[in-house]
């Protein structure tokens, strides 16, 4: 027992001291290759070797592959030459000897390129095979696939221009951490394959066998890319990673704070503003952002004028990530948000009720709130006034869950005492909590049903999946479908039609007399295309009619919807026609468009201060359900 404690004591002090120590390095080049600009792996020796000594590294590095000694000395081998995968003879098998007794292996853009691609990715985790695979010089969308590893964590998604690989020779054991679009015949400009978003190849990953590390990335196509202090604190970490030691030891302030909102990727929320194009008359400021709330989807004010938010950070999967089930606490939550010093924008936020999943929609009641969370709505009550919910009572039950995003939604209290929601092509049907009741199968369309748990019904059956519905000053009910229509009105309820209908006579009718949309920007990058009513509504969300009473008299009755796939807010002007309305355009464009594609307006609500207030999703995928390929996660 002595002997092995005395062991113990030993080995700890010698991690301790290595982890203490500097980090040691090679940088093995090679001759530049391509282009200006482009495979500069000497221009790389001369500046990363000073980067990564100032960082606390002790560095050595030449055009060639370093010696048995050199690697004696060395704890990381970086790679990034022209096909540095090229190894024979005795420099493999000090290669092979430092992998064995430790070493890490970083290995950057064509550096993954040999002769050998059998032997490479046994020690790297993936290799270039001549002639199979292939490249793509251009622009690129970079998506990090595990948000979790200490290498990304905490990174966002972002577009640069450089070149990608595909069909690269890889094991199953590599853990992929980076993937993009790879080029296909669906996306085809003339001779030239473009990135398709049909499959995806992976870009970045680590691996790890036996005793020794390997990270990977194939940026680096273009130098400036090194440039960018988001890729820079990625590739730094990744070094760290392979030479176990501290993951952000060699990162600085700066490149970390880059990581969240890096060039070519989403926009710090102060900087938003600077991406909308706004009716002249209106000014947007910023009421409330990340990281104080994530994705929101409904929002409300209390009698005491605190904005209370549904926030759904794992939308749409939940705890279902990657098809399976993730045995742990539901992670949506409702929020009330606070401006504790007065200055307009939410500082101060305490968490009403959390453990939700996929919730949709709330509105308020007696000491709580009622919740859509298909396939239940119920009642979140806080009976000891201490701001917190601590009962919940089911009300209904039944309500579709195949698809996530078209579920109940979009709740309203309306002057008849009923509440108002939107259901999409889920459906369902639904039954009182206890089972006792039966209220049929519901609709895609408009529902209402009372706060008690005693009665629902269908107010308007339309085909599609709606999403949003408002109650006029006049008691006129009003909803959206995502696709096609953006505005229809409830002529008739179904309760009442159904005493008497005549032919094909609908409960509702669609009142635009326009269908177009016009965004601030192009959408050159087929992930951002729109898959139909291309040019139109095909997410058209939420549903405001305009009553603050705070904005000049012609703006009353106006109706605005949320369209997130082209990242624009549109207003419609509503006038009595008949039994029913028109709804028309003002000017040619939209009241609020962005040329931001992380945009994605949800919903909008009239504040107590009569300001619109507009809930932005921000997210880079906004379909959710994408036939076209790869899952959107």
């Amino acid at each position: 027992m002595t002997r092995v404690f005395v062991f113990l004591l030993c080995f700890l002090a010698a991690m301790t001291a290595r982890a203490d120590s500097p980090l040691r390095i090679y940088i093995r080049a090679g001759e530049k290759t391509h282009g200006p600009g482009q495979h500069d792996a000497p221009q790389f020796l001369k500046d990363w070797k000073p980067l990564l000594e100032s960082r606390g590294a002790k560095v050595d590095g030449s055009l060639n592959f370093p010696t048995a000694a050199q690697l004696e000395a060395t704890d990381v081998l970086i790679t990034y030459c022209h096909f540095g995968a090229t190894i024979h003879g005795q420099d493999r098998t000090n290669l092979e000897a430092f992998l064995k007794r430790g070493g890490g292996l970083v290995v950057m853009h064509d550096a993954v390129g040999g002769d050998d691609p059998q032997w490479f990715k046994t020690i790297a985790g993936g290799a270039w095979e001549y002639p199979k695979s292939k490249f793509f010089e251009g622009k690129i969308s970079f998506y990090y696939q595990d948000h979790n590893h200490p290498v990304t964590r905490g990174a966002s998604n972002f577009d640069l221009d450089d070149e990608m690989y595909w069909d690269l020779q890889m094991l199953p054991e590599a853990h992929i951490l980076a993937a993009t679009y790879q080029p296909d015949a669906r996306n085809k400009h003339g001779a030239k394959l473009f990135p398709s978003i049909y499959d995806i190849a992976p870009q970045m990953w680590t691996y790890e066998h036996d005793n020794h590390r390997a990270f990977v990335s194939l940026l680096g196509h273009n130098y400036k890319t090194f440039n960018l202090p988001h890729v820079r604190a990625v590739l730094l970490r990744g070094i760290a990673w392979a030479g176990k030691r501290d993951i952000d030891s060699l990162v600085s302030k700066e490149e970390l704070a880059s990581l969240r909102y890096p060039e070519g990727g989403p926009t710090a929320p102060e900087k938003a503003a600077a991406s909308f194009i706004v009716h002249p008359d209106f000014e947007v400021s910023l009421v409330a952002s990340e990281p104080l709330i994530q994705k929101p989807i409904s929002m409300d004010w209390d009698p005491q004028g605190r904005l209370w938010v549904a926030e759904t950070p794992e939308y749409p999967a939940g705890r279902f990530a990657n098809g399976t089930f993730e045995d742990r606490p539901a992670r949506d939550r409702i929020s009330i948000l606070e401006d504790s010093n007065h200055d307009g924008r939410m500082d101060k936020k305490s968490v009403f009720a959390d453990g939700l999943e996929l919730i949709t929609s709330f509105v308020f009641y007696k000491d709580g709130v009622i919740v859509a969370q298909a396939p239940d709505i119920f009642w979140l009550r806080d009976t000891n006034h201490d701001g917190r919910a601590e009962t919940k009572i089911p009300l209904y039950k039944g309500f579709g869950t195949f698809d996530r995003h078209a579920v109940v939604s979009n709740m309203r209290w309306s002057m008849d005492g009923w509440i108002y929601a939107t259901l999409g092509y889920s459906r369902g049907h639904v039954t009182s909590a206890d089972g006792k009741k039966d209220f049929g199968d519901l609709m895609s369309g408009v529902i209402r049903f009372r706060p008690d748990g005693s009665a629902m019904e269908q107010v308007a059956s339309k085909n599609g999946n709606t999403w949003g519905v408002d109650i006029a000053p006049d008691g006129e009910v009003f909803f959206t479908q995502a696709n096609g229509a953006h505005i229809n009105h409830v002529v008739i309820p179904e309760t009442d039609l159904a005493r008497g209908k005549v032919g094909n006579t609908t409960s509702y009718k669609q009142i635009e007399d326009h269908d177009r949309v016009v965004p601030a920007r192009s959408y050159d990058q087929q992930a951002y295309e729109q898959i139909d009513f291309v040019g139109g509504f095909t997410g058209a969300a939420g549903c405001c009619i305009y009553n603050g009473g705070a904005w000049p008299e012609k703006y009353n009755y106006t109706h605005f919807v949320c369209e997130p796939t082209v990242n624009i807010v549109h207003q419609d002007f509503v006038r009595a026609n008949g039994v029913t309305f028109i709804a028309s355009k003002e000017r040619t464009n939209e009241f609020l468009a962005s040329t931001d594609l992380w945009f994605r307006p949800i919903h909008a609500r009239v504040g107590p201060d009569g300001a619109l207030y507009i809930l932005d999703f921000y997210n880079q995928a906004i379909v959710h359900n994408d036939p076209r390929g790869p899952r959107h996660g």
